[in-house]
């Protein structure tokens, strides 16, 4: 599911939880690629509110656990560009 799509529909009726990418970036994309995934759910369905960042259900035995720290580091430590001043 497109977390573009799903923020245009739902903002403000539902809150998101997780949506990370379970399939492809986590077990089979770069470190980068994990990060890239964190900002771009935090600035599109974390904007205004109603996103809780999650991994989408369980981490799966493939994904290591260098992504997974990047995964939740990332998410502690990015500032969305609409928060800043």
């Amino acid at each position: 599911m497109d977390p573009t799509v799903l923020e245009k529909k739902y903002a403000g009726k539902l809150v998101f939880w997780g949506g990370t990418d379970s399939q492809k970036t986590m077990p089979f994309g770069t470190v980068e690629d994990v990060k890239k995934m964190v900002e771009g759910l935090i600035e599109t369905p974390g904007r205004g509110g109603g996103f809780v960042f999650s991994s989408c259900h369980n981490i799966q035995p493939d994904v290591s656990a260098e992504k997974v720290a990047a995964m939740f580091g990332h998410a502690r430590e990015y500032v969305p560009s609409w928060t800043r001043r």
